[in-house]
């Protein structure tokens, strides 16, 4: 196949196999156009193109001329902080919405099973309201992933509504805040799935970024453990109910054979 007549997909797996050859972490640059499309034996134009390509996916970053690598974000089994998980890169959050409330009963939304699921995860009566905090995450300044936390209002000392109004949570680490009120973290439990993206997410996506096209997720759903004070029992302090969109990358570590 002749540098002219190479395919987009053909360019993606060049680009792919240089950036692991030369061993390119984040944000090192690409050569420029030109010179890039010279080692990669295809044409300029198709180059850029595939560049452009793949900056609308998140999957590199274009500053000045020049495309640089975006590596994969890595959620990392042994932390419980999303923050920690994101390492050194720049995170920042928006409160979507925060509520206390009963389970929706609006059954064609796409998280209605799962809130019918979250009273009993959390030791709630049926007919008793839950914490729910809605956030998106921002990584490099582009969405990166939604997260939905549920909390039983019974296992913090003060009221849900002023459990709302006490927290900026666009700011402040869930963790932290669980840890001040003396809950002990001991574990959590995960469950990842593949799926497209619903129309919750697309709609929350085009108002924070309209060009922004995504139509796979990682999704997560996820119960964190805590040690009751009271009797050394586990039980379950937050039901998440995460989506991670493209670029994602899960690591478990240490798992026995």
């Amino acid at each position: 196949m002749t540098g002219n007549t190479k395919s987009i997909e053909a360019i993606e797996n060049l680009i792919d196999n240089y950036i692991f050859e030369h061993k390119l972490t984040h944000g090192s640059l690409l050569p420029p156009p030109q010179e890039f499309a010279t080692k990669l034996d295809c044409a300029e134009e198709l180059l850029v193109q595939t560049l452009k390509m793949r900056e609308s996916k998140g999957k590199l970053s274009f500053n000045q001329g020049m495309w640089g690598v975006l590596a994969p974000e890595t959620i990392s089994d042994h932390s419980f902080s999303f923050t920690k998980s994101a390492g050194k890169r720049n995170l920042a959050t928006k409160l979507i919405k925060g509520a206390v409330r009963l389970p929706m009963d609006d059954k064609e939304h796409p998280y209605y099973v799962i809130e019918q699921r979250v009273q009993d995860a959390l030791g709630i009566a049926k007919n008793s309201a839950f914490i729910v905090i809605e956030r998106l995450r921002l990584l490099d300044e582009r969405p990166s992933a939604f997260h939905r936390v549920y909390l039983n209002p019974a296992r913090f000392p003060i009221s849900g509504t002023d459990f709302l109004k006490a927290h900026n949570f666009e700011t402040e680490s869930l963790i932290d805040i669980y840890r001040r009120y003396g809950h002990r973290i001991e574990t959590r439990d995960t469950v990842l799935a593949a799926r497209s993206a619903n129309l919750v997410e697309k709609n929350i996506l085009y108002r924070y970024r309209p060009h922004l096209e995504t139509s796979a997720v990682l999704d997560a759903e996820q119960k964190l453990y805590a040690i009751d004070p009271k009797d050394g029992s586990l039980f379950v302090l937050e039901f998440l109910k995460a989506s991670y969109l493209e670029n994602w990358q899960y690591e478990i570590k240490n798992r026995p054979a």
